[in-house]
């Protein structure tokens, strides 16, 4: 079975979801302790623009687990 118009239509839903949320909503705490709704994003969007190569020595690297999805969040902030 081929996975990937499954993984390409969820992405897609997710992306027309977000699409209606404010700058408030997207500031809200998530369910997730002490991150907010961007962050959440931001976490489960962060490998779909980085390659396996160049994501796991930024998991193993100095930053540790959880740095990059930090840096990379304006890339799923509104109007990016």
């Amino acid at each position: 079975m081929d996975i990937w118009p499954v993984i390409w239509a969820e992405r897609k839903a997710l992306a027309a979801d977000l699409k209606e949320l404010d700058e408030d909503q997207w500031s809200m705490p998530s369910m997730c302790s002490q991150w907010t709704v961007r962050d959440v994003v931001a976490h489960m969007t962060a490998t779909a623009k980085i390659t396996s190569a160049a994501f796991f020595p930024k998991l193993a690297g100095p930053e540790g687990r959880g740095a990059y999805h930090r840096r990379g969040w304006r890339s799923v902030s509104p109007g990016a």
